[in-house]
């Protein structure tokens, strides 16, 4: 068939294909500026999305900028108004305001500051020396908790007064405070296998500390062992205890839920029945101490006329029948006045009088320390040479803040223990401590750069003198050491939170975070240490 050329092409088929061309053409065109317009109006929203993306970054700068100044400028105000109430002596208004200011303004230690000026005006109640204890222990307030130590310490010695001589500090078990509470009277039960002239002297020495606390605790015999708070019975071998300790004549044995007493069992030892007959009078003074324990005292006085004393765990050693000392009446008054860490309802501290803060007067240094220290001043008087004691009665000072005092012991020492290097790099780093602690830098630096010549590996002189360089003009360096201290000994609590200080100064949170971490899971038990609990997010 011959095709047509387009010359040739009829006039009807040239306008068919022209028409096409021009229909393609326009519809080209067509999608040329649809497609122009959707990338005009995709351009148009992503700059209307950067504009208000830049206006919500730009607003919220702003804005929280306005609002450090505007929080800054108010927990300022706060501050001069609970400085004001303070001075008009209405310390609880003060105290209300102060924490407000905190809170929008944590950073600010005049603030801390003034607290414990309010703190220290108001009378002695568990509110105000557990917020006191709470603020001794900041680590990166050095000198406001030094001052709330110091209104602690005044305070625990007025404490000390009103109750008089005492041995509180040595109540602690396994470093906790309890005590029985909301508990009255205390029903105890003997076991059937306890002999008659045991089970006798105990209920003699239940009455005789009843009679002790003028009916405070009181104590019911039952017969029921699941119902009873207190189960006394018979072993021939005592549990709990170190088995070359065979002299032993009785353990007690606490069952402590949050710091409360809710179970005890006294363990009789069964091979002592003989030495307990020919003894009745000093087995009623092991009974009554071992009471002792069961009421919440963990420790011993070391005062032998006291019933606490450490003899009283022995019928070999125990004084016959001793009568209860006045320091025994103090210790256990003082004891059931302080408020455990949880307090079982309806035993609430604000509906109470004269209760105290158990972990202020444990922690502060009292009337003990002053005991232990005479005890150690009348030994030197008869044996001046015996340098451990010396040393003991230093760091005693030391403990008690006065870290002059125990300088004075200390230089007085070097000379006679300079032949052995290891009390003459003890006494050197001890002095360096107190000179620290009273920011005596250039002294503290100089004891400390003298002990570890003789000890250069000593992990703790190591730290005291990173320490004390952070203080002086090569503070770089210093961090530095700190940093690869931290890396060599992750567990070490001191280390780690005084780098975490460093680093929060700095703003790094980060930082800050990694050190609490490494710390916690090197070492579990800093997890508990309420200084380290402020790091943690």
């Amino acid at each position: 068939m011959e095709e047509h050329s387009g010359k040739n092409m009829p006039d009807r088929d040239r306008n068919v294909q022209k028409e096409r061309r021009e229909r393609s053409q326009r519809r080209k065109k067509l999608l040329e500026e649809q497609r122009r317009r959707e990338e005009q109006k995709a351009r148009r929203a992503r700059f209307a999305m950067f504009k208000v993306t830049f206006f919500l970054i730009l607003a919220a700068l702003l804005l929280g900028g306005y609002y450090v100044v505007e929080n800054g400028i108010a927990a300022d105000f706060l501050m001069h108004q609970g400085q004001k109430y303070i001075e008009i002596k209405e310390y609880d208004k003060a105290l209300q305001l102060l924490k407000i200011a905190e809170s929008m303004n944590p950073e600010n230690e005049n603030n801390v500051y003034l607290q414990v000026v309010a703190l220290s005006k108001k009378p002695i109640s568990y509110e105000s020396q557990k917020a006191l204890y709470q603020i001794s222990q900041y680590d990166d307030l050095e000198e406001t908790s030094e001052y709330a130590y110091k209104v602690l310490s005044s305070q625990r010695r007025q404490i000390d007064n009103l109750m008089g001589s005492n041995y509180v500090d040595n109540v602690i078990y396994n470093g906790i405070i309890y005590r029985w509470n909301n508990k009255n009277p205390i029903t105890y039960t003997i076991n059937a296998h306890v002999p008659p002239f045991y089970a006798n002297e105990l209920k003699r020495a239940f009455v005789a500390w009843s009679a002790l606390t003028n009916g405070a605790v009181l104590f019911k015999e039952i017969h029921t062992v699941t119902d009873a708070d207190i189960v006394i019975s018979m072993a021939d071998v005592l549990p709990e205890i170190d088995p070359n300790d065979t002299q032993r004549s009785a353990v007690t044995i606490p069952v402590i839920n949050d710091n409360i007493l809710s179970y005890v069992e006294i363990v009789l030892n069964a091979s002592q029945i003989k030495q307990a007959q020919d003894n009745p009078m000093s087995l009623a003074t092991v009974l009554k101490s071992q009471i002792g324990h069961a009421l919440g005292i963990a420790g011993y006085s070391y005062d032998e006329n006291d019933v606490m004393h450490s003899s009283g765990d022995y019928i070999s050693k125990a004084a016959s029948d001793k009568d209860f000392s006045l320091r025994d009446f103090n210790t256990i008054t003082l004891l059931y006045k302080m408020v455990p860490d949880v307090i079982n309802d309806p035993l609430l501290p604000e509906e109470y009088s004269n209760l105290f803060y158990g972990d202020a007067i444990i922690s502060i240094p009292g009337s003990g320390i002053d005991y232990d220290m005479k005890l150690l001043m009348q030994s030197l008087n008869y044996n001046p040479q015996d340098i451990p004691k010396w040393v003991e009665l230093a760091n005693n000072y030391g403990e008690k803040r006065y870290y002059r005092h125990s300088n004075a012991i200390l230089k007085n020492l070097l000379p006679f223990v300079r032949d052995n290097n290891q009390n003459y790099f003890a006494i050197l780093y001890n002095i360096s401590v107190n000179f620290y602690k009273t920011k005596d830098y250039a002294n503290a630096s100089r004891y400390i750069k003298e002990a570890r010549k003789i000890d250069n590996a000593d992990i703790d002189a190591l730290v005291l003198e990173t320490f004390i360089n952070l203080k002086s003009n090569n503070k770089e360096k210093a961090l530095l050491n700190l940093v690869n201290i931290n890396k060599r000994y992750p567990d070490n609590i001191e280390v780690a939170l005084k780098l975490a200080y460093l680093y929060r100064k700095n703003k790094d949170t980060e930082k800050v975070n990694d050190v609490i971490r490494s710390l916690i899971k090197s070492n579990p038990r800093a997890d508990l240490d309420s200084r380290v609990k402020k790091y943690k997010n």
